[in-house]
């Protein structure tokens, strides 16, 4: 952690990088209900204290955004974007090691809910637009007016509210409403693609898009009654039949993206381990989850096949009132993450099909 050059940038960059870092993750912007107002104000404070001239926004009370443009020379076409946002999912702190809101340092890692999804990315964002508004204010230019030195296009920082809740309190909104703080010739965002490695060779893949998603209320019809005298249609039973029937994983459908990016691993890998490759394309989804278990690592194996098919999460359950009362009614909250070509239609016309008819009624 203080090693005197870290990435190309200098000891004291890094550790104001770490600083803000730290402070963001000390910051519970849980979603929800949000709040990001609090991070919106540090990180608006800091790019203020830079010379520079931010926008904070409060579309929706506690839900704030901040937005600043660095100005370029025009050469190079279209502003670049810096998108992140500020907003993390619940946590259970009884099953962290250490504080989710303590940002602790153990073994060179910071601890923290968002470190990965996203303040970091979002400190290292505000760290580069720091240094390009420093490096203008030392020869003299005005960082919050003054084409930067260097830049061929506009660079323009944003930092969002609710991306966790689908973003339309925050980078949605501001498309809606000031679509000209965003409008960009291209972005960088959160994640994109972790290096692996498949039978000892090295990939970096690139991502090319988001997954849709479509979130699914199922209520489950039964009949109540005194559960001295247990029935077949309690509520609660027959939504565990349904959840069982979703959770067991569709056939795979493959997309160009992904049909190309196996067929570049498969040329690449040893003949044993692209015969495991081709197996990914296999309609039977027994046979291509085998292959993703052979090929690599349980948490690169999970994300292959969550890449080849549309998904389906059951991942919240309602049901009964009182421990020796029947429920008459149950409901399961099932999130479904959708390839491209997916539409809500045929996604419904999915579900129907894993519950089955028996139980669709």
């Amino acid at each position: 952690m203080t090693a005197g050059r870290i990435f190309g940038i200098d000891e004291a960059a890094h550790d104001e990088l770490l600083q803000h870092v730290r402070a963001l993750l000390r910051m519970p912007t849980v979603n929800p209900p949000g709040n990001e107002m609090v991070a919106a104000r540090y990180i608006h404070g800091v790019l203020t204290d830079a010379r520079l001239e931010p926008e904070l926004l409060e579309p929706f009370p506690g839900r704030g955004d901040v937005v600043v443009r660095l100005r370029g020379d025009g050469s190079r076409g279209d502003p670049l974007l810096l998108l992140g946002h500020l907003d993390v999912v619940p946590v259970d702190a009884s099953r962290w090691t250490h504080d989710p809101f303590g940002a602790e340092i153990h073994d060179g890692y910071v601890y923290g809910r968002g470190a990965v999804d996203m303040k970091a990315t979002v400190a290292t964002q505000l760290e580069v637009v720091l240094l390009l508004a420093r490096a203008a204010a030392a020869i003299g230019l005005d960082p919050a007016s003054d084409p930067i030195p260097g830049l061929g296009r506009d660079v323009i920082f944003a930092a969002t509210a609710d991306e966790e809740a689908g973003g339309f309190l925050g980078a949605g909104w501001i498309v809606d409403q000031r679509p000209e703080l965003l409008r960009a010739g291209a972005a960088l965002t959160e994640t994109g693609g972790f290096g692996v490695e498949v039978a000892g060779r090295r990939f970096y893949p690139i991502q090319a898009a988001e997954k849709g998603f479509q979130v699914y209320r199922i209520t489950v019809h039964g009949s109540t009654g005194h559960a001295s005298m247990p029935r077949s249609d309690n509520a609660a039973v027959l939504a565990s039949h349904v959840i069982e029937r979703l959770v067991s994983p569709g056939s795979g459908r493959l997309t160009t993206v992904m049909h190309e990016a196996l067929r570049t691993v498969e040329r690449a890998v040893p003949p044993e381990a692209a015969r495991n490759v081709e197996r990914l394309r296999s309609a039977n989804p027994a046979v291509a989850d085998a292959a993703a278990a052979a090929l690599c690592d349980p948490a690169y194996a999970r994300a292959l096949r969550a890449l080849l098919r549309d998904t389906v999460s059951p991942d919240m359950v309602h049901a009964g009132v009182k421990y020796n009362v029947i429920p008459g009614s149950a409901e399961i909250e099932i999130d479904c993450r959708l390839l491209p070509g997916t539409t809500t239609e045929s996604m419904t016309a999915q579900l129907r099909e894993r519950i089955g008819e028996d139980l669709w009624p």
